[in-house]
């Protein structure tokens, strides 16, 4: 059983990994600062939040929305042309190629 007393602080006594949630019109206030200024350094020592790293993430997520990824292509697994060809139809190929010599492209 673990308690509190052995997780790991940093020097501001603030859990090393944890994350902080802002609110929606924190990083409003924070983006439209920044918008001002056009310096993240300025807007963090204004407001005492949030720090570069995560300013920054919000003007990538407001400036360059997430791209839609395109739609897989569905496999064509048919039974005259399978992915998984059964060991027979492997065999059969090998003897026409080899054996027979013809050409099975």
């Amino acid at each position: 059983m673990s308690g509190g007393a052995d997780k790991k602080l940093d020097f501001n006594g603030v859990l090393r990994g944890a994350t902080k949630v802002y609110s929606e019109d924190q990083k409003k206030h924070a983006l439209k600062l920044y918008d001002q200024h056009k310096s993240a350094t300025k807007v963090v020592q204004c407001l005492g939040y949030p720090t570069r790293q995560a300013l920054y993430s919000w003007i990538a997520a407001r400036d360059y929305p997430p791209k839609i990824k395109a739609s897989r292509k569905k496999w064509n697994n048919k039974p005259e042309h399978p992915i998984h060809p059964p060991v027979e139809l492997k065999l059969a190929t090998i003897h026409r190629c080899f054996e027979l010599g013809e050409n099975v492209q």
